[in-house]
């Protein structure tokens, strides 16, 4: 059960491949958006975790920030942009701020 060191949510994507596969981020919303600068935590949880809320967790591991999304969805969708822009990835700030929209809208 880890708790990383407070970042950035553009920081957190950032180092993505040193985040554990199964880490949940979560992140806190600023003027109600998810935004590049706002607060993030890594928590990887425990089999017992996964049964509560994710209000519950969010409060008690991660500072009362929003769920975001796992870290293994962000890095399918790196790996999808990678693919579709034939190997070459996008800039930072678009993904992240393709991440955004899609956790946003479709998660």
């Amino acid at each position: 059960m880890m708790m990383a060191q407070p970042t950035t949510l553009r920081d957190a994507i950032a180092n993505l491949s040193a985040m554990p596969d199964d880490a949940t981020l979560f992140v806190e919303r600023i003027g109600g958006a998810f935004l590049p600068s706002s607060p993030a935590s890594a928590v990887v949880l425990s089999d017992e975790e996964l049964e509560l809320p994710l209000a519950a967790i969010a409060a008690a591991r991660a500072g009362g920030k929003d769920y975001f999304l796992e870290s293994f969805v962000i890095a399918e969708l790196l790996e999808a942009c990678v693919q579709r822009a034939h190997g070459d990835g996008p800039a930072l700030d678009e993904f992240v701020a393709r991440v955004i929209d899609y956790a946003e809208h479709d998660a």
